[in-house]
């Protein structure tokens, strides 16, 4: 299995604090069956979390090493999860976002909480795709536009967007987002099921082998293959993703 997002990266937005919390996320991963993950860490441009390459190289870096020694058999993938703010053109024009594996393709978070500035999701989206980029829209499950009118999937995906489930979101009943996530899954939008793992032994671990078995057992081998593995390697790659 593959994780493609993934808050596993240290010292850097809400997750991790130290590489030995870093390790531990990475060590349960590798027991559960992941072989590859995309670090996704959090950028905010001009808020909490400025990341972009230069600020993330180094831990990066550090973490590869550290369970290469360990024998941590998992490969691992600079990206990151790009918070959509007023400035996100005008990193994107400057060379700043970090993309997955430096591919075209971003990992865009929409706002899911109040916020202070005007946000229209389909303008968001066109603005980034004449940047060049192609748009995988983080956990659409979270977002009060999206619970609120749901039209909003078809619409993206005529924009050409490409969605991620998060697993938490259909594991358990009593997440506030379990229906939707799965009315996602069932009406064939979801392109890609990662972890959004933030910490070690809790519900935001990066596990991914409860859900795929849930899949799998709904949908089929191949399904969950694409949800998975596939999909999430043409990330990795730049390749073309299945749709459903």
């Amino acid at each position: 299995m593959i994780d493609t997002h993934c808050h596993c990266l240290y010292g850097v937005d809400d997750a991790s604090e130290d590489i030995d919390t870093s390790i531990e996320m990475l060590r349960e991963a590798y027991e559960d069956g992941i072989t590859k993950i995309i670090c996704t860490p959090h950028s905010l441009p001009g808020g909490k979390y400025p990341n972009d390459y230069e600020a993330l190289q180094l831990p990066f870096n550090q973490l590869k090493k550290a369970i290469q020694e360990l024998g941590i058999e998992i490969d691992l993938y600079l990206g990151s999860e790009t918070f959509f703010s007023p400035l996100t053109i005008a990193w994107g024009k400057a060379g700043k976002l970090v993309s997955l594996n430096q591919t075209s393709r971003i990992l865009l978070e929409f706002p899911w909480y109040e916020i202070d500035f005007n946000f229209d999701p389909l303008l968001a989206i066109k603005q980034m795709k004449e940047l060049g980029y192609q748009i995988i829209v983080a956990h659409p499950e979270r977002y009060p536009f999206i619970h609120k009118d749901y039209s909003y999937m078809k619409e993206l995906r005529a924009l050409g967007c490409h969605f991620q489930v998060n697993s938490t979101s259909l594991m358990y009943p009593e997440d506030r987002n379990y229906e939707l996530a799965w009315k996602i899954v069932e009406d064939g939008f979801v392109d890609v099921i990662a972890s959004d793992a933030h910490r070690p032994h809790s519900k935001r671990s990066i596990i991914l082998s409860g859900c795929h078995k849930l899949i799998m057992g709904k949908y089929g081998t191949e399904e969950a293959n694409r949800l998975f593995i596939e999909n999430p390697q043409a990330l990795i790659d730049g390749g073309e993703l299945k749709i459903k």
